[in-house]
């Protein structure tokens, strides 16, 4: 019976498979990276990463060594962190990276601990920093900001020359941590922009065996195909929604296993109600880089997350198809102190996102606090992680096979299930469990809808 269980995933026997170790110690040669529809490869072996999100400039330096520790105990294999813009130019041609400002010193750490890094550049990060991470002296050159403006790129390229001079010598190539790197955030305009952010990053030295971009919203104008690979998220619940009402918006889907990969729920502050349109490119693997490991809290909206809902989360993408689980956030942090301003989200900025947030904590309820202590959300999720550390190279390539149909409704208390496996072989993810929604006891099939018998 699958009751109070609520989710968890059935493996029927397979060989033994080992995930091969993300080796990136600086000095060492790292192993070739590449990737096609099925998942990433390091070498000539598939693995499936586990992705969490830290802010090294939200925590003290003295504190990153121990975070990290604590975030490879809870199952995690590779590091993604925001470089916010205003945290480190809030005064024009002012430049700090000292102290937790130091991302150098922070990608050491990650390298030194076989930790793979995905950087997320911006120059607009979000992240639930002032103007998304664009320092406010910006906003007063009279460029279109996040468009291919001559005035803006400019500001952006000497901001990319910064970041790579703090950073040279760290890139795979090198043998060092950073891996891949991301351009703009939750960006719907044309590709073109997000293209010239590449190029840009290429010729002022990043040499990275994968870009990539969010997958949402869907972009004016699409990319050529493999320049930057679409990443995706899902959240429990979302302090962005104007509703203050219990259970609004759709993040009920996030509960149920689906062929789309793309989120419609994700800032609908912005971009209001989002339907399951476009066409979606799976000749690119899928991979998640904001899976909800938490929630912050606006003003006006405190959502308060339960660890049963990361759980579920996390094992609905394992078997919807994913092959690299990242979660944002997987570790809070603290504001750092600004010089002209706090550096929070509110709605009195030149770039407001519509939200008041605290000034400083970003807890965001993660599976390692605000402090790096870890929460009961952590010790859930560390189950899967174990899992895949055994499992994750077999999974990685196989693709997902759902139930006759993957639409549903609110509440909806069918036996969610899918598999992912080969023909007589593979995994099998059960999910009996939805934020705010009362689901009845199921019992196991003895046999799939597609003949696999269930042992």
């Amino acid at each position: 019976m699958l009751g109070r269980l609520s989710a968890n995933f059935l493996y029927i026997p397979l060989a033994l498979a080992v995930l091969m170790v993300l080796s990136t110690a600086c000095g060492r040669e790292n192993p070739q990276v590449s990737w096609d529809a099925n998942g990433l490869k390091l070498g000539n072996h598939y693995v499936l990463p586990v992705m969490g999100e830290i802010h090294y400039s939200r925590i003290p330096d003295s504190d990153w060594d121990m975070v990290l520790d604590r975030m490879q105990q809870g199952g995690v294999t590779m590091v993604a962190t925001y470089v916010f813009w205003n945290h480190h130019e809030e005064v024009e041609g002012e430049y700090d990276w000292t102290g937790q400002r130091d991302l150098r010193k922070f990608i050491k750490l990650c390298a030194k601990r076989n930790l793979p890094v995905i950087l997320r550049l911006g120059p607009f990060c979000h992240g639930e920093v002032r103007n998304g991470g664009i320092p406010d002296w910006v906003f007063t050159k009279g460029c279109k900001i996040r468009q291919n403006d001559s005035t803006f790129l400019s500001y952006v390229e000497t901001l990319y020359k910064e970041i790579y001079r703090q950073v040279e010598g760290l890139q795979w190539k090198d043998g060092g941590a950073i891996i891949a790197a991301q351009f703009d955030n939750e960006y719907r305009g044309h590709g073109k922009y997000l293209l010239t952010l590449k190029q840009m990053a290429e010729k002022i030295g990043f040499q990275l065996p994968f870009y990539t971009r969010t997958g949402w919203p869907e972009l004016a104008s699409p990319l050529p195909f493999g320049e930057i690979l679409p990443l995706y998220g899902d959240y429990a619940d979302g302090f962005w929604d104007r509703s203050t009402d219990e259970g609004v918006g759709n993040y009920w889907k996030a509960f149920h296993f689906r062929s789309f990969r793309a989120s419609t729920a994700i800032a609908t502050e912005q971009l209001g109600q989002q339907g399951e349109t476009g066409a979606e490119n799976t000749e690119y693997p899928y991979f998640t880089c904001e899976l909800g490991g938490g929630m912050t809290l606006a003003y006006h909206r405190r959502p308060y997350i339960y660890p049963q809902d990361a759980y579920a989360m996390a094992t609905v993408k394992l078997g919807s198809g994913s092959s690299l689980l990242g979660y944002y956030m997987y570790c809070g942090g603290t504001n750092p102190d600004g010089k002209l301003s706090t550096l929070e989200e509110n709605q009195r900025t030149p770039a407001t996102n519509y939200n008041d947030v605290m000034t400083k904590s970003y807890e965001f309820q993660a599976p390692l606090s605000e402090f790096g202590e870890p929460t009961e959300t952590f010790y859930e999720l560390r189950k899967i992680h174990l899992f895949l550390r055994s499992f994750g190279e077999q999974l990685a390539p196989m693709k997902a096979e759902f139930p006759e149909t993957d639409e549903r409704q609110f509440a909806d208390s069918v036996l969610r299930y899918s598999f992912r496996g080969t023909k007589d072989t593979g995994y099998v993810f059960f999910n009996n469990y939805e934020r705010f929604a009362k689901l009845s006891e199921k019992k196991l099939p003895k046999r799939l809808s597609n003949g696999i018998k269930v042992m």
